[in-house]
């Protein structure tokens, strides 16, 4: 099962920003960072999912996967 919205970005946000801010060089445990990319586990009511956030012209585009 995938999910996938897109959310407005407000003309004062910086999607890249946020990743710096994020990957300040600590070990976290929390979360993942690639260059373009923060995902998650996160627990759903029927198992586990993955959520992905990146940016798509001028959109964040939210993924949800589940995984088990």
């Amino acid at each position: 099962m995938v999910r996938k919205i897109s959310l407005h970005i407000p003309n004062h946000f910086s999607f890249n920003e946020t990743l710096s801010f994020l990957d300040r060089g600590y070990d976290e445990c929390l979360y993942n960072l690639t260059d373009t990319t923060v995902s998650r586990k996160i627990n759903l009511s029927d198992g586990i999912g993955i959520i992905k956030i990146s940016q798509n012209e001028g959109a964040l585009e939210v993924i949800l996967e589940k995984w088990k």
